[in-house]
């Protein structure tokens, strides 16, 4: 028993340990450059909105709370989130195979399951801390042009405050459902942009499948956190959306079916760095 308890702390001790270590790459090294990129376009977005808002609508703050809701579900999490989730999470495994360094981690005296978990938290993390402060401040740009005032009322108090809390609650669950996907999708192809185009190809489809079929689609799930009812397209087929608590459940039980998944591949996982 103790022998179980002691490899068990061992094995929590390594996958933070390696958790750690994903994370400073994902946000400090090259590879993050793209991400980098990829976030600044939402802000540069709400930045050219905020100094060209024409005049008649610097008065109405309702207007910015249903254009930031759009911008949010329709371009960052739908676009932004989505492909910077790609390269930072199948880059976790794809990465290392193409820099020949893999086989250092499975020659470890370290589970593979735990070497997925501690990379998959890494990336939840480092996905987590860049785009956590990336919304926050596209929100507050977004309410800008109304004054201080209603950026304090539409950010920090009361249901403005709720409001924000439910963008960064949709942005740690959209990490975990397209993180874990992505991170399969790094053990199972070689070439990324092949799971990328058809998970792409999914959610861009799901608006206009019955309410059945969108129960698979981690973008539909997200739209529960909306504070305001979206525009989803003309031919969209509207769906109540579920219960935030059933959403989010939706989305965690997809991030540990896709994270089993990658575990149990792991364990048969050879390198072949010359077929790479």
């Amino acid at each position: 028993m103790n022998l179980s308890s002691s490899i068990d702390r061992m094995t929590i001790r390594q996958v933070l340990a390696l958790a750690r270590q994903e994370f400073a790459r994902a946000v400090f090294s090259k590879r993050a450059t793209p991400i980098y990129v990829l976030v600044a376009f939402p802000l540069l977005v709400a930045l050219m909105r905020a100094l060209f808002l024409p005049d008649s609508l610097r008065e109405n703050p309702g207007f910015s709370i249903q254009d930031l809701a759009q911008t949010f579900h329709l371009f960052i999490l739908r676009f932004i989130l989505f492909f910077s989730a790609a390269a930072l999470f199948i880059n976790l495994i794809r990465g290392e195979i193409l820099d020949r360094s893999l086989h250092y981690r499975l020659l470890a005296p370290m589970r593979r399951e735990a070497v997925i978990v501690g990379k998959y938290l890494g990336g939840v993390c480092a996905a987590a801390a860049i785009f956590l402060p990336t919304t926050v401040l596209t929100a507050v740009l977004f309410f800008l042009p109304h004054g201080s005032s209603a950026v304090w009322a539409n950010l920090a108090a009361g249901s403005g405050l709720a409001n924000m809390l439910s963008y960064l609650v949709a942005i740690v669950l959209a990490c975990c459902g397209y993180g874990s996907l992505f991170l399969l999708a790094g053990l199972l192809f070689r070439n990324p942009m092949i799971p990328v185009g058809l998970l792409l190809g999914w959610e861009a489809l799901v608006p206009l499948l019955p309410g059945v079929l969108k129960m698979f689609s981690v973008a539909h799930h997200l739209v529960s956190f909306s504070p305001v009812p979206l525009e989803l397209g003309t031919f969209a087929l509207v769906a109540d959306p579920a219960p935030r608590w059933v959403s989010a459940l939706a989305v965690l039980a997809l991030s540990v079916v896709a994270l089993g998944a990658a575990a149990y591949r792991a364990r048969s996982l050879e390198i072949m760095y010359s077929v790479d």
